[in-house]
C-alpha cells in the first residue's frame, strides 16, 4: 500500500481477486451504474454526473471500453446456466491464413509481372512465394494436430471492444456468478456490521503511515487485503443466504428441535467468520500501535531539533571580551571623552600660577645681575 491507497467503501461491491481485469471493470461499471439508479434520480453526487459517458460503454473511452449489457445478479439467486465461450481461430489457423494470403499476393505480383514482360520481377516473386508456402505448410501440418478453432481464454489485460476475450466482460454478471457479493443486497442487517468492522480495519491497515512509508512490505498489503475481504465477504454472503432460507422454515413445529440445531451450527460458523474479522481487527491494532510510536520517535526527533536550534541561538547571542555591545562602546567613548575634558580643564586653570612663577625667575635674574654690578671693578 502505497501513496496513492483509495479507501474500501461499504457498500462497494467486493470481487474474487481471480476475476480478470476486464471482466472485474464490467462488474464495477454496472455496480456504480445500479448503485445510482438506486438512489434516485433527485439524490445523485455532482462528481458523478460531471462525466458524460457513451451509454453504451461502461468508461468514457470506447476503443478500451466494455460494452454494458445484462444485470448483476443477487448472490442468493440460484446461478443461471452457465454460458458457453464461444469458439474462435486458433492461433495456427491464423498462422496458415496469413501464409496464405503472402502467397496469394505474390503469385499475384509474379502474373503481372509476366504480363508486363519483366523477366527478372517474376523471378524474384516466384522466390518470394516460396518462403509462405512453406510457412503455410508448416502451418497446416500445426493446425491439423493442436486444432483449428479454440475456446476463448479470459482475458489477462486491457481489451479492446473487437477482442474475442471481451466476450467474458459481456458476460460477466453470468459467468462470474457468486465471485462477486453486493454488501448492500447481498449481507443480512447482522452481517452488514460484520462486513462494516472488516472494512474499518481494512482501512486502518491501508492508511496507515508505518504502510505508506513502507517499513513494512506495502506491495504484500496491497495484494492480501483485497484477498482477505473476499476471504470474508464470500463467506458473509453465504451466511446470509442460509439465514434466510432457515428463516423461511421456522413455521413448522414438528423441525423445531433440527431447526434449533441448524441454528447452533449457523452461530458456530458465524463466530468462526467474526475470528477473520478479528485477526484483521487485530493487525489493525498493531499498525496503530506502531505508528503512535512512529509519532512520538518523529516528535522526539522534532524536539531535539528545536533544542539545537536554541543551542545555536544561545552560543550567538552570549557576551564575549571582544564582543561588547554597541551601547557599550558608545559608554566608553563618553567617558574617554569626558576625562580629556576634565584634562582641558585643569590645564586652563593653572596659568596664572605659572607666570607668579615666571615672575619670581625674572625678578631673581634681576637681583644677581644688580649684585654683579655693585661688585667693584678692582676685585674684578
Amino acid at each position: 500500500m502505497v501513496d496513492d491507497f483509495k479507501a474500501f467503501d461499504v457498500d462497494a461491491i467486493v470481487l474474487d481477486p481471480a476475476v480478470p481485469p476486464a471482466a472485474r471493470r464490467a462488474l464495477q461499471s454496472r455496480s456504480a451504474a445500479r448503485g445510482a439508479a438506486a438512489r434516485g434520480p433527485g439524490r445523485d453526487v455532482p462528481a458523478r454526473r460531471a462525466s458524460a459517458p457513451d451509454p453504451r460503454y461502461s468508461v468514457p473511452n470506447a476503443r478500451y471500453s466494455v460494452p454494458r449489457s445484462g444485470r448483476l445478479i443477487p448472490f442468493r439467486q440460484p446461478a443461471p446456466p452457465a454460458p458457453h465461450p464461444p469458439r474462435v481461430m486458433s492461433d495456427t489457423a491464423r498462422k496458415v491464413l496469413n501464409s496464405a494470403i503472402f502467397t496469394v499476393i505474390m503469385l499475384g505480383a509474379a502474373l503481372i509481372a509476366a504480363t508486363a514482360g519483366s523477366v527478372p520481377f517474376v523471378v524474384v516473386f516466384l522466390i518470394l512465394t516460396v518462403i509462405p508456402t512453406v510457412a503455410c505448410a508448416r502451418a497446416v501440418v500445426d493446425a491439423s494436430d493442436a486444432g483449428w478453432t479454440m475456446l476463448v481464454t479470459e482475458p489477462a489485460a486491457t481489451l479492446r471492444i473487437s477482442d474475442p476475450g471481451n466476450w467474458y466482460a459481456r458476460h460477466a454478471a453470468a459467468y462470474y456468478h457468486r465471485r462477486y457479493v453486493l454488501p448492500r443486497t447481498d449481507l443480512s442487517e447482522a452481517d452488514k456490521e460484520v462486513w462494516a468492522r472488516a472494512i474499518v480495519a481494512a482501512n486502518a491497515i491501508g492508511e496507515s503511515e508505518v504502510v505508506r512509508q513502507q517499513r513494512i512490505d506495502s506491495v504484500q498489503v496491497a495484494v492480501a487485503l483485497p484477498q482477505r475481504l473476499w476471504q470474508i465477504a464470500e463467506p458473509l454472503a453465504r451466511l446470509s443466504e442460509v439465514r434466510e432460507r432457515l428463516q423461511a422454515e421456522r413455521d413448522d413445529a414438528d423441525f423445531a428441535a433440527r431447526v434449533t440445531r441448524l441454528d447452533r451450527e449457523l452461530a458456530r460458523v458465524a463466530r468462526r467468520i467474526e475470528k477473520h474479522v478479528a485477526k484483521l481487527e487485530a493487525v489493525a491494532a498493531d499498525l496503530n500501535e506502531a505508528d503512535a510510536v512512529l509519532r512520538r520517535e518523529a516528535k522526539k526527533e522534532r524536539l531535539k531539533e528545536i533544542g539545537d536550534l536554541l543551542l545555536e541561538l544561545r552560543a550567538r547571542t552570549e557576551d564575549t571580551p571582544d564582543d561588547l555591545d554597541v551601547t557599550d562602546h558608545m559608554r566608553l567613548e563618553v567617558q574617554a571623552v569626558i576625562e580629556q575634558a576634565n584634562e582641558a580643564a585643569l590645564s586652563l586653570a593653572l596659568p596664572d600660577q605659572d607666570e607668579d612663577q615666571d615672575e619670581d625667575e625674572d625678578r631673581d635674574d634681576e637681583d644677581e645681575e644688580d649684585d654683579e654690578d655693585d661688585q667693584d671693578p678692582s676685585d674684578a
